[in-house]
């Protein structure tokens, strides 16, 4: 039983983990648009609400982790990998 929800955490942990790399990547284009068009809003806006869905994965990424960290049996909130 320990053996499957470990595998069941870790593979979460990576999928939260890709999420999060795809979602950095459309907030730095579109942090390029915002510096390539500095006095227009719609890109300051659309990269604004992106930050915000980066923000998000990144916090479920950090919970993923926490809970494969604490079912293995490491500290959750070691800094050390």
């Amino acid at each position: 039983m320990q053996k499957k929800e470990i595998t069941k955490r870790f593979d979460a942990c990576g999928r939260s983990l890709d999420r999060l790399q795809v979602e950095s990547r459309k907030s730095l284009n579109l942090l390029s648009l915002v510096i390539s068009f500095p006095n227009s809003m719609e890109p300051r806006t659309a990269a604004q609400l992106q930050l915000d869905r980066e923000i998000l994965a990144s916090t479920q990424y950090q919970r993923e982790l926490r809970r494969l960290r604490v079912l293995i049996g490491a500290p959750a909130n070691s800094r050390k990998a």
